[in-house]
C-alpha cells in the first residue's frame, strides 16, 4: 500500500504544476442562453464568454451554450445535494475536486443541464498583474486562490445558480457567490462544460532587458499563467485518482488545523496541501506523525470507493 500511495502522490502532485501529456485537451460545446445575472458583477469581475479565450496555437476555444433547467429536474437536483457527503473543511484548496465530485453525482439526474464557472484571478490570467481572490470561513481562516470553480446552473427565469458546498450549502445566485469573495486586481468569470475537471498552464518567457538589451532570451518568468486548454478527469487523473487524493490531503489539513495529532511535525504545514502529499509519501514518516499518515490513506479509499 506504502508504494501505491506514493506513486499516486507524487503524480498527483506533479500534475497540479505541469501539463500533462496523457490528458487530451478538452474543447468546448457552444453558448446562447445569458444568465440574467452575468452583468450584475461588479467593476472587479468581468464576465467573459469562452469564445475570447484561444489556446496555446492561437485557435478560439468554442463557445459554450447555457441550456435552461427544467423545474423537474432543479427539484432533484436540490434534493440530490441534500444528500451528498460532506467534504473535508478545508478552505485553503480542492473546490475543483469539490465541484467534479458534485457533477458527478448530479449528473445522474434526468435532463440535469448542469456545468461549471470558473473565476480566474488576474494572476492566472495575465503574467504582468498579480491579483487573487480570497474568502474568509466561519472559522476565520482566510483562504487566497489563483482561481475557484463550482457546479452551476440557469432556471426557467434565467437566474444563475451556483452549487459550492465550502461557501453555502443551499443554492445561491452567482451575484451573491461573487459578492463572497474580496478580488484583488481583478477577476475573469466564464463557463465550461461540467467535463472541464482542470486547466493546463504554460511557463511565460521573459528577455532581460538591463543585460540584454536586444531581447536575448535570457531566462523565464516564475509564474505559471493558464493557456487556454481544460483536461477532462480521464488518463493519468482518474488512474491515479487525483480527486481522492487530493480530498485525503484535505481532510488531514483540516485536522492539523484543529490541533489533532499534535505531537506531528506537519502541523506546520497544515494549510499546504501539496506539501502534505508530498510528505505522506515519504517512505519514513516522522514521530508522531503515523496516526496522521493513517488518516490520509482512510480518507483516500474513502473518496476512491466513492467514484475519485
Amino acid at each position: 500500500m506504502k508504494s501505491r500511495l506514493s506513486i499516486l502522490l507524487i503524480a498527483s502532485f506533479l500534475a497540479g504544476c505541469t501539463s500533462i501529456k496523457s490528458n487530451q485537451n478538452l474543447r468546448t460545446s457552444s453558448q446562447s442562453v445569458s444568465p440574467q445575472s452575468a452583468e450584475n458583477f461588479s467593476q472587479a469581475v468581468a464576465f467573459v464568454p469562452t469564445s475570447m479565450f484561444v489556446d496555446p496555437s492561437n485557435k478560439k476555444l468554442d463557445d459554450f451554450v447555457v441550456t435552461a433547467q427544467l423545474p423537474k429536474a432543479e427539484a432533484q437536483l436540490r434534493a440530490k445535494l441534500a444528500t451528498l457527503p460532506e467534504f473535508p473543511n478545508n478552505s485553503y484548496s480542492g473546490c475543483h475536486v469539490r465541484a467534479h465530485f458534485d457533477y458527478l453525482q448530479l449528473k445522474e439526474i434526468e435532463d440535469a443541464n448542469i456545468y461549471k464557472v470558473w473565476l480566474f484571478s488576474s494572476a492566472l490570467v495575465s503574467p504582468a498583474l498579480g491579483g487573487s481572490i480570497s474568502f474568509t470561513p466561519e472559522n476565520g481562516n482566510k483562504a487566497s486562490w489563483d482561481y475557484h470553480v463550482a457546479v452551476a446552473y440557469t432556471d426557467n427565469n434565467q437566474n444563475e445558480w451556483i452549487l459550492d458546498r465550502l461557501i453555502s450549502e443551499e443554492p445561491m445566485l452567482i451575484s451573491d457567490w461573487v459578492g463572497q469573495f474580496e478580488i484583488n486586481g481583478y477577476a475573469v468569470l466564464t463557463r465550461m462544460p461540467p467535463e472541464s475537471y482542470l486547466f493546463n498552464k504554460s511557463t511565460v518567457p521573459a528577455s532581460d532587458p538591463v543585460n540584454y538589451p536586444n531581447g536575448f532570451l535570457a531566462h523565464f518568468i516564475p509564474k505559471n499563467v493558464f493557456n487556454g486548454t481544460f483536461y477532462p478527469y480521464a488518463g493519468d487523473s482518474a488512474a491515479q485518482h487525483w480527486g481522492a487524493s487530493d480530498l485525503a490531503a484535505d481532510s488531514l489539513s483540516s485536522s492539523l488545523q484543529n490541533g489533532d495529532f499534535p505531537s506531528c511535525e506537519w502541523k506546520e504545514i497544515a494549510s499546504q496541501t501539496l506539501e502534505l502529499k508530498l510528505a505522506v509519501a515519504k517512505n519514513q514518516i516522522p514521530l508522531g506523525c503515523e496516526e496522521a499518515k493513517n488518516l490520509f490513506s482512510e480518507q483516500f479509499e474513502v473518496w476512491v470507493a466513492r467514484g475519485l
